[in-house]
């Protein structure tokens, strides 16, 4: 072992990790704000250098505490350059499209994991895997002229000339009338500084501010936190499993491909709601099953870990997706920061609830259970939040308030909140044309 974290030192080794998380955790919260102050593209920008640097010189590391300072730089940048790359695509394109570039996000993490399993088992070397691992990174500052700031962003901040530009350019050759564009994007800032009467900078305060921010922040930073303890739980559980480690941890890997199409397909035929409710009680359920599983039936627990995994994988998509659309351009990122911290709290609980399988007189399968219980309450408590399928993203908080919510099943023709408000919609469906 490098630094001998073994025996009466182990707890080093934790807090090591643990301090990556903590890194996630801050980061989640900062590079919201940064983000919605100072545009998307801006804050992946500085995200991706630090987290690089951090990377790179972490695999340098002569001493423990200097490690697990740069790991929480590399957990603060991680989280930064993940919320903030997620909300710029969905911002890129309109609400017909959003599923689809949610999803081909999530299969890129997916090559994502089985590349670092497949690196792990051929690098044994810890240093040289780190250093390796910082180097793809490096390729996002060759085409950072290629990503220009989101328009809706802009918008937001009253830049209606640097936006006009991004969508002009956007038009690729299509005829587009700039006056009437200039006018459009006018109306659209005019009617949001009439709305919120002054211009200011949000914090997490604001996401409770008002009613309906206030219950869905309430629901989504729980299921954030859900999510991401049954994730890590389950990912540091690996070990605990019978079997290869490496094939265990490819399996859990490799299989979140197919989550991809199925959550896809779900997302536009019954909705978001019912979609990430469906995953959480179906997650929660296939874990409470080790209950039934006989002891000396390894291989079995092992298939419920994996599959447990799968449902947690496509619960963490559509929980990213689904939160974006959930609040207002204002407040969106600073909305998945929180909500991303929230996520990295439950990450460092993970490690705690997995060590219950070690104590003597406990189950191995207790941290399963645990998992799928809080998969199903996080399930059950996400049906009170409104559907998103096909809406237009509202610009601000008022905006929020006053837009009807809508529960129904879309593929039983029961989106019908939506389509009431005459006004709201034909307005929304114009800027949502253009933007």
């Amino acid at each position: 072992m490098q630094w001998d974290l073994i025996c009466d030192r182990a707890h080093l080794g934790a807090t090591s990790q643990a301090m990556f998380l903590v890194g996630m955790l801050v980061g989640s919260l900062l590079s919201g704000i940064m983000s919605d102050a100072f545009g998307r593209r801006l804050c992946m920008l500085i995200s991706c250098f630090i987290m690089i640097v951090c990377s790179a010189a972490s695999s340098f590391a002569d001493c423990l505490s200097l490690f697990a300072l740069l790991r929480f730089g590399v957990g603060f940048s991680v989280t930064g350059l993940m919320l903030t790359q997620y909300v710029y695509v969905l911002e890129l394109v309109g609400p017909t499209k959003r599923t689809a570039a949610g999803k081909v996000t999530d299969f890129f993490w997916v090559i994502g994991a089985c590349a670092t399993c497949l690196l792990g088992y051929l690098i044994r070397d810890w240093r040289i895997l780190l250093l390796v691992r910082s180097l793809p990174a490096v390729v996002f500052f060759f085409f950072w002229k290629v990503f220009p700031e989101t328009a809706r962003w802009l918008v937001a901040k009253g830049n209606l000339v640097d936006a006009q530009v991004i969508l002009e350019k956007c038009a690729d050759g299509r005829a587009v009338d700039s006056r009437s564009l200039q006018t459009l994007l006018q109306d659209i800032y005019e009617e949001q500084q009439r709305q919120e009467k002054t211009t200011r900078r949000y914090t997490p305060l604001d996401m409770i501010k008002t009613p309906k921010l206030r219950r869905r922040t309430i629901i989504v930073c729980f299921n954030w936190f859900v999510v991401s303890i049954i994730y890590f739980g389950f990912v540091l559980y690996i070990t605990s499993l019978s079997g290869d480690v490496y094939i265990n941890f490819l399996l859990m890997s490799i299989i979140d491909v197919f989550n991809t199409p199925i959550s896809w397909f779900l997302l536009q035929k019954i909705g978001r709601r019912l979609t990430h409710c469906s995953i959480m009680l179906t997650g929660g359920l296939i874990c409470v099953l080790v209950l039934v599983v006989p002891k000396e039936y390894t291989s079995v627990v092992t298939g419920i870990a994996i599959m447990g995994k799968f449902c947690d994988t496509a619960a963490f998509s559509t929980i990213y997706l689904y939160t974006s659309e959930l609040y207002p351009t204002v407040i969106r990122n600073t909305a998945m920061g929180t909500a991303s911290m929230f996520a990295r709290i439950g990450g460092i609980i993970a490690p705690y609830i997995v060590m219950l399988a070690q104590l003597p007189s406990v189950s191995i399968t207790l941290p399963i259970v645990i998992f799928g219980v809080c998969s199903l309450a996080a399930g059950v408590m996400s049906l009170w939040l409104p559907e998103t399928l096909r809406t237009t993203m509202q610009q601000t908080i008022e905006e929020t308030e006053m837009t009807p919510e809508d529960y129904g099943i879309p593929c039983c023709g029961c989106l019908g909140a939506w389509r009431t408000e005459d006004v709201i919609v034909n307005n929304d469906e114009e800027h949502e044309t253009k933007m």
